[in-house]
């Protein structure tokens, strides 16, 4: 009985050191792992729809809100410029002056400069359309973490599956959020409103 107690408590002890001496390591390496998420964005040098060359200075001075998509698209592209343009128009007046879509093509083989400004005029103002080589956009794609993938439909034709992230820029140029495409117009205001 004696022994059993005795072999108890060494047990205890020797559970007790370990969590002392190694949970606190434990946690930190957590928060480590939570505080390191991927850097969003980055450098670049882009064409916009009205063919001046740009770069990420572009998001200085308004609140952005980017998406990655093409003219070809058949329905999430427009869809969701659409829904973006509907949501800015419901922001407050100084917020709707503060805020703009930076719509990223990812076909820049079919979406030259004219084509982007032509298929964008149907959005509303507060959109800009950026384009440039393959290797441009695939640069810009890759800083934002968005997939792309080209599939070719027939000998004269492709579509290209890709991420439908919508991503929210302060108008310091920060990364602040990204959303699924499918996020409620209520909760994308709230966040605009926040930013200052």
């Amino acid at each position: 009985m004696l022994k059993r107690l005795l072999i108890f408590g060494i047990i205890i002890s020797g559970t007790t050191l370990i969590l002392t001496l190694y949970l606190p390591i434990m946690k930190s390496n957590q928060s480590k792992i939570i505080q390191e998420s991927p850097a969003i964005g980055g450098n670049f040098r882009l064409t916009n729809d009205k063919g001046k060359k740009v770069t990420e200075s572009i998001f200085l001075g308004k609140n952005s809100l980017v998406f990655f998509g093409f003219t070809n698209c058949p329905d999430i592209c427009p869809m969701t410029i659409q829904y973006l343009s509907d949501m800015i128009g419901q922001l407050p007046e100084t917020k709707r002056k503060d805020t703009r879509i930076v719509f990223i093509s990812i076909d820049p083989e079919r979406d030259g400069v004219e084509t982007l400004n032509s298929y964008l005029s149907i959005f509303g103002e507060n959109i800009i359309g950026l384009t440039g080589s393959l290797s441009e956009i695939e640069k810009v794609a890759s800083s934002y973490h968005v997939y792309l993938k080209r599939n070719k439909i027939n000998d004269l034709d492709y579509t290209i599956d890709h991420s439908s992230f919508i991503f929210l820029i302060d108008k310091r140029g920060r990364y602040v959020d990204h959303f699924n495409k499918d996020i409620s117009t209520q909760i994308l205001i709230e966040k605009i409103n926040k930013l200052t």
